[in-house]
């Protein structure tokens, strides 16, 4: 059975503000990896390079609008007939919404076909409740729907350690939190048997850093951590992602004098691959920003881990759910440039050690972080609901 065939699968309606920016493909390679369930997709926004689905309904022009917590009570005020009537045509067993704002979009279309609601709640819903602004105009009608949305929600999902203590604090109650962390298809990260890249001297050693150019990514303590290495090894510094600060970060190399030494690599693209495969360390210093935004998923971690790249990374969101310190990797406090830079300095001059890390970590995210497993973990916790 295969949730790829809606005949196969017991239906959900799955809503997700966009199907399916890069940053996100775990959510699609989990589902696909579905025996039971087969979701039925409702996106605000459809990307055209997305990855392709059986069911994805695109929704008529205007029927879903809302961008931010404001302009999502002014939608909420009516119900969009075509969606309504996909959903009873559907009879899906439950919705579940991808993040807070939509699972409050989707509480509506819940009980009015009366199934169960599940949102998975994403890092700016747990922050946007608990952050010095949550009072400000923006943030009120967000502030005020965090009762509404933990009425109507039967459960919540949340992907780390990190994030179920934030929940709490939030005043969710503990019954209704289930902790999962979305998992990668290994298969697709072949480990990388050849050790002479962790060899110092033998050619410049690649340093790769990936995700999305935002503040609580922390590139630029990744990139200060870096300038520190470049005084004592003759490394070379690889950053693979997108986004808002890209403009910000290459003033930093430039003020730094690091333009020889820095390459910017757009994200899925031939590139990229080939990067990774020479890459001697992955530097990961997400970081808490100064509007308590945070940066949950860190796939990169598994990712990296899968590959046998030795990681570095903060103390930050899943990283610590991901990287054993001082077995699999290195975890060091946010900001911390000196620490950043000290265990990069001392996995690029102790090549033995970082194969240990390189072995650990595939070992690692084989047993625990492997998208069959987190399916049927999921699937399971989805029957529960159900039950």
């Amino acid at each position: 059975m295969s949730a790829s065939d809606p005949a196969t699968g017991t239906p959900y309606a799955l809503f997700c503000d966009r199907w399916l920016p890069w940053y996100r493909r775990s959510l699609h390679e989990e589902i696909e990896a579905f025996k039971i369930f087969a979701p039925h997709i409702f996106p605000r926004v459809h990307h055209e390079d997305s990855p392709h689905w059986p069911t994805l309904h695109l929704l008529p022009k205007g029927a879903w609008t809302a961008t931010s917590p404001s302009s999502l009570y002014s939608t909420l005020a009516s119900i969009n007939p075509a969606i309504l009537k996909q959903l009873r045509d559907l009879e899906p067993a439950f919705l579940h919404a991808m993040g807070g704002h939509t699972g409050l979009y989707a509480s509506k279309y819940a009980s009015l076909v009366d199934r169960p609601l599940i949102v998975s709640l994403l890092g700016r819903d747990l922050t946007s409740w608990i952050r010095p602004d949550r009072y400000s105009p923006e943030a009120r009608a967000w502030q005020a729907g965090k009762e509404e949305l933990i009425a109507a929600t039967t459960s919540f999902i949340v992907s780390s350690g990190e994030m179920f203590e934030l929940a709490l604090e939030c005043r969710i109650p503990v019954e209704k939190l289930f902790r999962h962390r979305t998992g990668i298809q290994t298969r697709s990260y072949p480990f990388n048997m050849d050790y002479a890249r962790l060899k110092p001297g033998v050619n410049d050693s690649l340093i790769v850093m990936k995700g999305r150019f935002l503040e609580e990514w922390g590139f630029r303590y990744g990139i200060k951590a870096f300038a520190h290495l470049c005084k004592s090894f003759p490394v070379r510094l690889a950053i693979i992602g997108d986004g808002d600060l890209r403009e910000e970060l290459q003033a930093q190399i430039s003020d730094l004098h690091l333009q020889s030494r820095v390459t910017f690599i757009e994200p899925r693209s031939p590139r990229e691959a080939a990067v990774l495969k020479q890459a001697s360390l992955a530097l990961i210093p997400s970081v808490v920003g100064s509007d308590l935004q945070r940066e949950f998923s860190s796939r990169f971690t598994m990712e990296a881990a899968a590959l046998g790249i030795p990681i570095v990374a903060t103390s930050h969101g899943a990283n610590a759910d991901t990287v054993e310190d001082g077995v699999t990797g290195y975890l060091v406090p946010e900001r911390d440039v000196d620490a950043l830079s000290d265990r990069a300095a001392f996995l690029l001059e102790e090549p033995l050690t970082s194969r240990e890390f390189a072995a650990a970590g595939r070992a690692k995210i084989e047993f625990q972080f492997d998208v069959k497993k987190t399916s049927r973990t999921l699937e399971g916790f989805f029957k529960s609901v159900l039950a």
